[in-house]
């Protein structure tokens, strides 16, 4: 089965940006799950089951794995696990506070790599509730980041195609849209779902000022 494949079999965005959270750590994650079926069938039922408590048990073995590139899988993908997760996660949510704050697409563009990260909680820009769009997901934090061992950022080929052709994320496609002078500053944009970079500039036309 192709990684394609099995990223579409999940039917949420939490759930497939949870794989490519997963697929971003290359053969550590993929070795696993393309030669051992139980773990690719026990992944599908959790994340149908609750595809937030997914994303977080997700989180919890890409930590795992950075440390630990053998690291057993299905010691984290299982009934046990999931459910004392779900319990934790149910517990988090109770007891939170009335502020509200987005979970949003998070992706670190380098000279040599494009790597999905953990989602990143923020305040949010009114963009993300502007009715004529479909809230978080429809959006992505973009940061440009220089190589381990480099400094400073510096143009190159990779940050010009991210432009001019878009990030793939959970197979839909995102355009710049945006950013505000303290992102700037940080070399961080806003993208947008859209197929083209004209789609995404006539939603920004939707939306104008946006350092406001």
């Amino acid at each position: 089965m192709s990684y394609k494949t099995f990223l579409s079999e999940f039917p949420t965005f939490n759930a497939q940006y949870a794989i490519e959270l997963l697929h971003s750590l290359n053969s550590t994650f993929d070795s696993q799950c393309s030669t051992n079926e139980n773990l690719r069938n026990i992944m599908l039922d959790l994340a149908k089951r609750d595809d937030n408590c997914f994303y977080e048990t997700a989180l919890r073995a890409y930590r795992q794995l950075q440390n630990d590139k053998s690291h057993d899988l299905t010691t984290i993908f299982n009934n046990k696990e999931f459910n004392d997760t779900y319990n934790f996660c149910k517990k988090e949510r109770e007891n939170s506070n009335t502020t509200k704050s987005y979970k949003v697409a998070n992706v670190h563009v380098t000279p040599t790599s494009t790597c999905i990260m953990p989602l990143e909680a923020t305040g949010g820009h009114r963009a993300l509730r502007h009715k004529d769009f479909n809230g978080v997901n429809d959006f992505c934090l973009v940061y440009l980041k220089p190589d381990s061992g480099a400094k400073y950022i510096k143009k190159c080929d990779r940050y010009q195609r991210v432009f001019q052709s878009g990030i793939e994320i959970c197979n839909n496609r995102y355009h710049a849209f945006g950013a505000s002078n303290s992102q700037l500053r940080e070399s961080s944009y806003w993208f947008i779902r859209a197929k083209s970079r004209e789609e995404a500039h006539e939603k920004r036309q939707k939306f104008g000022d946006f350092s406001r």
